[in-house]
């Protein structure tokens, strides 16, 4: 592995949308019956993953675009109260958050629909990259969601750019969290991939971006390559691949 940089004041940077999430109360109800919502829940997977890390005392910070609606503050007030540093995500006016109606089946199956038309990720770009802050983050972090959200050409050179412009001395993780997977995500999650020191795959996820057979296998060749993988199981912990080692770590 690279020698990172450990005395950089900032713990994790990382680019995202902000979004609200919206759901059913009940399980097993469609979208298409009338029933009772709750909501709206801060989301978005970077947001939530750094809303974390600063719970758990780390210097965090949020690069990106947000709506000037009522549930763009839903997001960034509960950044800003957790300790995340904000300041870097640009609000663009009469832009909407990303809205997700959620609904569950009673085998915790999860089905969305999502409200995204006029949304101020829409308008992400490389001026929303501060090259400044890079330099002084630990650690960087992509969201294969992230990634595929931003699959047309300005917002594809904006993600490029931030990558190109991460200091050697910074450890960079990619959590895949992909929905589906073809060439064309394995094509734009590739450099992510190439340049991640840690990578965190869900199941089923690290043996298709490897292209073999099982996680395993797919989990110890890129510990064989140099990166720390922490497998995610679920209710069963993670298990971490790291330079010939295998670690079981339980459940939060």
């Amino acid at each position: 592995m690279r020698k990172i940089n450990f005395e950089k004041p900032i713990d994790i940077v990382t680019v995202g949308f902000p979004m609200v999430e919206i759901m059913r109360k009940e399980r097993d109800v469609t979208f298409e019956e009338i029933g009772d919502f709750s909501g709206p829940y801060p989301s978005a997977d970077t947001c939530i993953m750094l809303d974390v890390a600063a719970r758990l005392g780390s210097k965090t910070a949020l690069l990106g675009v947000t709506g000037s609606d009522t549930f763009s503050n839903v997001v960034i007030d509960r950044l800003k109260n957790d300790g995340v540093d904000v300041s870097h995500v640009r609000t663009i006016d009469h832009k909407n958050t990303i809205i997700v109606f959620v609904r569950y089946e009673k085998d915790g199956t999860r089905h969305y629909l999502n409200r995204d038309d006029s949304a101020a990720a829409e308008d992400f770009s490389e001026e929303d990259i501060c090259k400044e802050i890079l330099k002084t983050a630990k650690c960087i972090h992509f969201s294969g969601e992230i990634i595929l959200m931003c699959s047309d050409d300005r917002r594809r050179r904006a993600l490029l750019y931030m990558l190109e412009n991460i200091p050697d001395d910074a450890l960079v993780s990619l959590d895949p969290n992909f929905t589906e997977w073809n060439d064309d995500v394995k094509d734009a999650i590739a450099p992510f991939l190439n340049r991640a020191d840690i990578v965190f795959p869900s199941e089923g996820e690290a043996s298709k971006m490897m292209e073999m057979e099982n996680d395993e296998s797919a989990c110890q060749d890129m510990a064989e390559n140099g990166k720390i993988v922490a497998y995610k199981r679920g209710k069963e912990g993670c298990r971490i691949y790291r330079e010939g080692n295998v670690t079981d770590i339980p459940a939060f």
